[in-house]
């Protein structure tokens, strides 16, 4: 692998000014992947129901390459070749959450950066967060990600169109202008569930992807729009491709991944240099994602450093004539694999090789295609004829020895994936993991194609139960265990299922026999979750410490532990392991959280505090950091800052009793006594059996010597909580301050240290009752 020492050798070198471009290059670089996107579902390919104006002008004011193939159809293989220039044997990133981009890869964006640019990035997705290596150059690599608020953090997985695009112009309104800029945007609506939002989910109700693609083009419009207002349109170079597309269903596929056809191999790739020299122009020559690096790098006129495996296309996009049809290098031979079958189902890999008009598909069912003819793929020309086939299979089986070859030299870059890692992708509907089965060569791998129809049923129950139709997604798992019943993620999945419905005994059946199967399965993790919810404590310790054995680097599986060691009193081992995760996870706003909120309770309230707004760094509105940063600002007598946290929270919430309760103390305590009885009353209207509202309202007619109803609040706390400790000693300390009941201010007295004898306010009723001669 080209090592960072050779950007030393990345000096500038004279810019190729070609016929029919007669502008200097662009500032900068605008590079856009529509993930999951298929060329044929774009207006500019063809595809007359598109609503895609965005891409379409793009297109009509550059060039447009009708036949870009990726080289894997799964994201991150396919993102690591765009930025590196490299095939997936060459880089290492071979699937989804199993590889990481080794550090020692060089980038585009580091090349870049190394010359002067600004370099950013916003992503859409888990599958391409910084875990994965391809931070690798950016200043900025924005991938704060959302989650459904009804899932443990695990589940943090992506983030809409509408969200990359406002945090990418945050980032373009606050960059300072005196370099230009390299910015990555990464849409990743088009994958599956397809669930456009309005008005697209009703403009395309039956064809949901289409609305889906229709909203990011939507959305990627809006920030050109921008970049025109901000004058550097013109001055940008913007190239949008696409990382993989989507089967929808041909050859049985539901998704991507697992077949080699044009439907997930053949992405969109469009190039808009500026000015309009080269507008319009379509290119029909075969060409690959890892020509975007060298083609940029040239643009620029950035030596293109050794061992790049693609091609520069800026002579193709200025080549007269023949579409780019013509010409030496028109029988190119592009490399094509995908190792998800076999990394998730234990089905056997595929590889493939488009040359020409031919494309060869190597596996236990040998394919060949014309695509001159046949870009869909129906018509097999293998069983007819065998000398073709041979004869790709050669050309298949040399390139792939010499890429491998070429791979041997470099490091690998494969991770464990852990239980952390495998639930955020499971959440995707990525479900790549050492499958379980026998490895190549115990035991021969069955064919997909034979295997396919479980796949289908399998990404049925997918899809039902990422829209809640719980006993769809029970009868598609059924159906799959039913013919596949070592299927451990469709044991994982139908686990799942059960925790949605509360069954967590039904799921912990799922649970075990997957780990029986697959004993490094994410399934410990999900035991240890399983067991806390029943309260099985131990057996849950158990489960979590088995998982971070394993997986040491699982920051949830640590949190988690850590619930569970708080839970069985083990206060220290649980900051011990809430430390871990932070150290593993620093971005997790819920692991701050916790973190912050154990510190508090430990009365480190300056350090929770700093927690509180770490988290709040990830996520302004996360309402647990801003609630709980309210308390700690009010403990360090910052009680401005305390009001405005709660008061932002008051504004969302403004029927949250404990918001409202708290708030109130925070007005109390800065003399806005007014504001405090709204806030207290507006508690009890909310919640009419919450006792500490009342308590506070008691306290405050108390300090105005208002003892009547100061009493009446204090014994309608006790009324709905008898053991409440501050509404005892509130009472108890009335009596006492009235002069006129020392009996009963004797006994709530007491009652309050019996309950809490370690109470802020336990002195106080000590010396209270000393005087009352108790």
């Amino acid at each position: 692998m080209r090592i960072k020492s050779a950007l030393a050798a990345g000096c500038l070198a004279a810019v190729l000014l070609l016929s029919g471009c007669a502008r200097p290059p662009a500032a900068n670089l605008l590079l856009v992947t529509f993930d999951t996107a298929r060329a044929d579902r774009l207006g500019c390919y063809g595809f007359s129901a598109a609503r895609t104006p965005a891409l379409d002008s793009l297109a009509r004011e550059g060039a447009l390459f009708s036949r870009c193939f990726t080289v894997a159809p799964v994201t991150l293989p396919a993102h690591a070749s765009l930025f590196t220039g490299l095939y997936p044997p060459a880089h290492g990133v071979r699937d989804n959450g199993l590889y990481r981009l080794e550090d020692k890869a060089l980038t585009l964006a580091e090349i870049l950066r190394s010359q002067g640019f600004s370099t950013a990035a916003v992503i859409g997705s888990y599958v391409v967060t910084s875990r994965f290596g391809l931070a690798q150059g950016f200043d900025y690599y924005d991938e704060r990600l959302n989650s459904r608020p009804d899932l443990p953090a695990v589940f943090f997985i992506e983030r809409t169109a509408a969200e990359v695009t406002e945090a990418a112009l945050r980032w373009l309104e606050s960059r300072k202008r005196k370099s230009p800029f390299a910015l990555w945007l990464h849409y990743y609506d088009p994958h599956s569930p397809y669930q456009p939002p309005s008005p697209f989910d009703s403009l395309f109700r039956d064809n949901p992807y289409d609305g889906e693609i229709a909203f990011a083009d939507r959305e990627l419009g809006r920030f050109l729009t921008r970049l025109k207002e901000t004058g550097e349109y013109d001055n940008t170079l913007i190239i949008v491709a696409g990382d993989h597309g989507e089967a929808l269903g041909e050859h049985g596929e539901p998704t991507h991944g697992i077949f080699l056809y044009n439907a997930t191999v053949h992405v969109p790739l469009i190039v808009r240099l500026p000015g309009d020299s080269c507008a319009g122009r379509k290119i029909g020559r075969n060409v690959s994602l890892l020509d975007v690096l060298p083609t940029v790098l040239s643009y620029f006129g950035i030596k293109i450093p050794e061992g790049v495996q693609g091609e520069n296309l800026l002579p193709l996009i200025f080549q007269p004539g023949d579409g780019g049809k013509a010409g030496p290098d028109a029988q190119r031979a592009l490399y094509l694999e995908t190792l998800l079958p076999e990394n998730t189902f234990g089905w056997h890999a595929a590889g493939g090789l488009v040359r020409g008009g031919l494309k060869y598909i190597e596996s236990p069912e040998p394919e060949l295609y014309d695509l001159e003819r046949d870009f869909g793929e129906r018509d097999d020309l293998a069983p007819a004829d065998s000398s073709a086939v041979k004869r790709e299979a050669a050309r298949y089986a040399g390139l792939r020895k010499k890429l491998e070859r070429e791979a041997r030299q470099q490091l690998a870059g494969r991770l464990s994936l852990d239980s952390e890692s495998a639930e955020r992708l499971r959440a995707l509907g990525y479900i790549s993991g050492p499958s379980g089965r026998p490895a190549s060569g115990e035991t021969s791998r069955p064919s997909p194609r034979r295997m396919i129809l479980s796949l289908g049923k399998f990404m049925n129950g997918v899809v039902a139960e990422a829209e809640g139709d719980h006993p769809a997604a029970l009868a598609a798992f059924d159906s799959v265990l039913a013919r596949d019943p070592e299927n451990v993620y469709a044991l994982l999945y139908k686990g799942y299922v059960f925790m949605e419905l509360h069954e967590a005994p039904l799921a912990l059946e799922q649970y075990r026999r997957a780990v029986q199967l697959k004993p490094e399965s994410p399934a410990n993790f999900l035991l240890g979750l399983a067991c806390l919810r029943l309260d099985s404590l131990a057996e849950a310790q158990a489960w979590l410490e088995r998982t971070i054995a394993l997986n040491p680097s699982h920051a949830r599986a640590n949190a988690l532990l850590a619930e569970v060691l708080m839970r069985r009193g083990e206060q220290d081992s649980a900051l011990y392991r809430l430390e871990e995760a932070r150290r593993l996870a620093p971005q997790d706003k819920e692991i701050l959280n916790d973190l912050g909120k154990l510190l508090l309770d430990r009365g480190k309230t300056e350090e929770a505090a700093r927690c509180f707004e770490q988290a709040l760094a990830v996520d302004s509105l996360y309402p647990l950091a801003l609630f709980n940063l309210g308390i700690a600002d009010y403990s360090l007598g910052r009680l401005e800052e305390a009001e405005h946290c709660l008061q932002t929270l008051a504004a969302r919430f403004t029927r949250d009793e404990k918001v409202l309760n708290n708030l109130g103390v925070v007005l109390a305590g800065r003399g806005k006594v007014k504001e405090a009885f709204q806030a207290y009353e507006r508690a009890t209207a909310a919640d009419s059996t919450y006792a500490p509202a009342y308590n506070n309202l008691g306290n405050l007619y108390a300090s105005d010597k208002k003892y009547e109803p100061a009493e009446k609040n204090y014994l309608r706390a006790l009324a709905l909580d008898s053991t409440y400790a501050q509404a005892c000693f509130s009472l108890g300390y009335l009596y006492f301050q009235s002069g006129e009941s020392p009996g009963p201010a004797k006994k709530y007295l007491e009652r309050a240290l019996g309950l809490e004898p370690g109470a802020a306010w336990a002195g106080e009723a000590r010396k209270a009752l000393k005087e009352l001669g108790g």
